[in-house]
């Protein structure tokens, strides 16, 4: 089964056939993203995503948002309340997505 991780089934940034295994090794990822990446996006696509985190791209906008209502991811939010994304969530979670009464319940967080 490990043999399957040498095969040669990718390129790297110059074209050169390359492993997983070692575009993994060269951004310092798991060598399941850089096969999750390729079969979902062009080669091109896939080195443009690769350094970043794709929570980022997973649909947050338009879920959290600041007191203004502008919206804002959960980590940007978080950061704001000195709290973790996970925490942004639950709140959001609790308070049905509101985020009036979420950004209410996270400013508790402040100053502590």
């Amino acid at each position: 089964m490990i043999a399957e991780y040498k095969e040669v089934k990718y390129f790297d940034e110059d074209g050169e056939p390359s492993t997983a295994m070692a575009i993994a090794k060269k951004h310092k990822v798991s060598r399941f993203k850089v096969r999750d990446l390729f079969s979902k996006y062009s080669p091109e696509k896939a080195y443009q995503l690769i350094g970043m985190d794709q929570r980022k791209l997973n649909g947050q906008r338009g879920v959290y948002f600041d007191n203004s209502g502008l919206s804002i991811s959960s980590d940007e939010l978080g950061k704001l309340y000195g709290v973790s994304r996970s925490t942004v969530q639950r709140k959001y979670r609790d308070n049905n997505k509101d985020y009036k009464l979420a950004n209410k319940a996270l400013e508790q967080y402040l100053g502590k």
